[in-house]
């Protein structure tokens, strides 16, 4: 018996047979990703060759057509545009001589993920941003971290990652800054700025103040972040201390307020007033905030109008400056003007009543300078001097006023 042809021919020459030690993929992914499986001839004749194809255009083949018996085929999955939640369900189609095979693929974009030195995870940059607005500290030290860059390159939107600008910015030595900045050029936040919440501060110094005089100038931070600036007075002043003369991130609470404290020794202010200006240099920005100092007298007099008439009352008014009493000597050489006595108590305030009796023949003569005791203002006042003296803390102090006396009683 003869065998048939067609028969004796697949027994010779037999037909290649497509295998594939896969069946289906199923893959969670945060970044582009990699996968591979195997053909191969299950037939003892031919040589299998055909092409791979998808219908998924994200991914793609090496190689994408074959000739042999046994291929091994690696495939990249580019996650391009695909964000964390979004899936990819496609099928690999393997077409050949020796048959055909489809291996169904299924993918699902995951957020790959980083975690803090406390345990923290972040999945995106939006996570990145919360952690530094909560801790800035915290954030600047993930930033300085070997894995950050590659947690930022593995994200589905690393396009919208300035990867060449976390490279430049990660050389920074202020890691604090350089995470700050990095938030910044990708518009998550705002630059912080430092200023004064006043330009100015009126500080008193009262009489026998022997303590240092604390005191502060608020300053006020724009937004979280990074922010740092030197404090100085341009023009040293031995009566003006700082006590910070630098601002930090940690130098403002979290609502954005800070201070800068310093410290007037009222010792060494030798001066009846004085201005001093304390600069804050951003290195951005300079603002100023100028400290006014005034140094009270042991006392303050005034009378109780500018012009007296021939015969006439009127009264010194006496502020004490001090925290005690003031004995107060009144030195009055002429013989026109009457104080009930020469010595008064002053405590807070107080008035020390005088009473003025004078002719007009006196006045005229006092007015022409044939008496001593006064200055004649165009020929129609006399200048009196009336001097207080007293002693505070073993020093004597003397102050001086000076009544006007008229002619006319219609000038005032």
């Amino acid at each position: 018996m003869k065998p048939i042809p067609e028969l004796l021919e697949q027994y010779e020459n037999p037909l290649p047979q497509i295998k594939c030690d896969k069946t289906a993929f199923r893959l969670d992914t945060a970044r582009d990703v990699y996968g591979e499986f195997t053909l191969t001839n299950a037939s003892a004749g031919g040589l299998l060759s055909g092409v791979i194809e998808s219908d998924l255009p994200n991914l793609s083949f090496t190689p994408a057509s074959f000739s042999g018996n046994k291929i091994k085929v690696t495939f990249k999955f580019e996650l391009g545009i695909y964000q964390p939640g979004d899936t990819a369900n496609a099928r690999i189609i393997v077409t050949s001589n020796g048959g055909e095979i489809v291996l169904p693929i299924y993918i699902t974009v995951i957020a790959k993920t980083i975690a803090t030195d406390d345990g923290t995870v972040l999945a995106t940059l939006n996570d990145f941003h919360t952690l530094h607005s909560s801790n800035a500290a915290d954030a600047a030290k993930l930033f300085a971290r070997k894995d950050f860059g590659d947690w930022l390159s593995s994200m589905p939107n690393s396009a919208s990652v300035n990867i060449e600008l976390y490279n430049h910015l990660k050389v920074d030595a202020n890691k604090e800054r350089a995470a700050d900045n990095f938030l910044i050029c990708h518009g998550m936040k705002e630059k912080a700025r430092i200023y004064t919440k006043s330009s100015e501060t009126d500080i008193t110094i009262q009489p026998g103040m022997q303590d240092g005089i604390n005191g502060i100038i608020d300053v006020l931070k724009t937004a979280p972040g990074f922010a740092e600036a030197d404090v100085f007075i341009p023009n040293c002043q031995p009566w003006l201390q700082l006590i910070t003369t630098k601002l930090t991130d940690s130098s403002f609470n979290p609502g954005g307020l800070g201070c800068i404290d310093y410290v007037i020794q009222p010792t060494l202010f030798t001066k009846k007033r004085a201005m001093a200006t304390v600069k804050i240099n951003t290195h951005d920005e300079v603002y100023e905030h100028k400290l006014f100092v005034n140094a009270l007298p042991i006392l303050n007099s005034s009378l109780s109008k500018d012009t007296f008439f021939l015969q006439d009352s009127g009264c010194i008014k006496i502020i004490n400056n001090t925290t005690g009493d003031l004995k107060v000597e009144i030195i009055n050489k002429h013989d026109f003007i009457h104080f009930e006595g020469r010595f008064y108590l002053v405590s807070k305030t107080g008035e020390i009543p005088f009473t003025i009796k004078l002719d007009a023949g006196r006045f005229a003569r006092i007015a022409n300078n044939t008496e001593r005791g006064g200055v004649a203002r165009n020929n129609e006042f006399n200048r009196v001097e009336i001097t207080l003296k007293t002693v505070f803390n073993g020093v004597l102090y003397t102050q001086t006023v000076f009544p006007w006396i008229s002619l006319h009683k219609g000038i005032l």
